[in-house]
């Protein structure tokens, strides 16, 4: 049960454990984005990174090779597109604040607000390509991924216990990573006595 979720933050830690390969980041993070749509949102981050070409590369042709299995059915296509984006834009269910008002008569419909909160989202995964200039240390990549799918997961209209898996090796990758030295840090003097 629920082994896909394992996946996603599997495929999301190795993810950011081939940081330094940049066509391997890529199939990596084409790997996660298919086993859930979530990790398809750390794109414009990774897409920021030094190496972006290989990067994405690396995600289109891992992208390929595990689409091409559609191709072994007349319908793969149809039914990939039943069975994942067509279903998960009409799921509704009452674990998501977002969707109670569906289930409880007289809750507030909150799915307006909801749709504000997805396109500010939007808005701030893809600046994620552009901002920070600096260059990203993998500390903060992965402290960036762990807040991508992190929103993701939030204004999404269904949740679940296990998805905290998905962001949870990046978080811990984060916090435990070195941090790589900052050139624009200045040690303030010592004040004599």
């Amino acid at each position: 049960m629920n082994s896909n979720d394992a996946l996603v933050g599997a495929l999301v830690a190795w993810t950011l454990a081939v940081l330094s390969f940049p066509a391997a980041r890529g199939a990596m993070l084409a790997a996660a984005g298919l086993t859930k749509f979530a990790p398809l949102a750390l794109i414009p981050l990774f897409g920021s990174l030094k190496n972006k070409l290989a990067t994405l590369v690396g995600f289109a042709v891992a992208a390929l090779l595990l689409l091409s299995m559609l191709a072994l059915d007349a319908d793969g296509a149809k039914l990939f597109w039943d069975r994942t984006v067509d279903y998960q834009l009409g799921r509704v269910t009452p674990m998501s604040v977002w969707t109670l008002g569906t289930y409880h008569p007289g809750w507030w419909d909150l799915r307006p607000v909801q749709h504000i909160f997805q396109i500010a989202a939007a808005i701030g995964v893809l600046g994620l390509a552009a901002f920070p200039r600096h260059r990203k240390d993998a500390a903060a990549v992965a402290a960036f991924a762990a807040a991508v799918v992190l929103v993701a997961q939030m204004l999404a209209s269904y949740w679940f216990y296990p998805y905290v898996c998905w962001w949870l090796p990046a978080v811990m990758i984060a916090l435990f990573v070195p941090r790589a030295a900052s050139a624009a840090v200045v040690e303030a003097p010592i004040p004599q006595s």
